[in-house]
């Protein structure tokens, strides 16, 4: 195995720990109005695009946004064909208190909180490489910021696409 195969081998096996560390979502499979445009690391996209899925960056080369409201990895079932390989941001939702399904889908134990999302997804970002979006010094950046709570309040509240209600829906639902 070549030296550059192998580098790429050992992000996916710390991207692979990584996930293991996140709690339990039985999902009842409800959400594919939720799979929009997200954004990953360089190794989850490759990784994707492996399977025969392209899930195009966030922005295009010359930095203009390019987005695609519909995840290109959905099944016309609305199933995701990449589910097991799926990058971070995807394993987070249902799981963070921001992200909540709003079908009602809990993690075991209960939500994570925002700043171990965040923290979750600059993780991901070190290790699967530059997105595109994100680079190094974005991620040192976003850890500062989540420090102050009126930030992360904001930051939730981006997470929930601007939908307040969201965690009261899925508290509902659970009821």
């Amino acid at each position: 195995m070549n030296r550059r195969r192998h580098a790429y081998t050992d992000r996916i096996a710390e991207l692979d720990a990584l996930y293991a560390q996140l709690p339990t979502l039985e999902c009842r499979g409800r959400c594919q109005a939720s799979c929009g445009p997200i954004d990953m690391s360089a190794t989850e996209r490759r990784r994707i695009a492996d399977q025969g899925v392209t899930i195009p960056p966030l922005t295009s080369p010359s930095g203009e946004w390019s987005i695609s409201w519909t995840c290109p990895a959905l099944t016309m079932l609305g199933t995701c064909q990449v589910h097991q390989i799926r990058p971070m941001i995807c394993r987070l939702w249902g799981l963070v208190e921001a992200m909540a399904c709003p079908y009602g889908c809990m993690p075991e134990g209960g939500w994570l909180d925002d700043t171990t999302a965040m923290e979750l997804l600059a993780r991901s970002i070190e290790i699967g490489g530059r997105t595109g979006t994100l680079d190094a010094p974005s991620v040192a950046q976003v850890r500062r910021l989540m420090a102050d709570r009126r930030i992360a309040a904001m930051a939730a509240a981006v997470m929930r696409g601007g939908r307040p209600g969201c965690v009261a829906k899925a508290r509902e639902a659970q009821s």
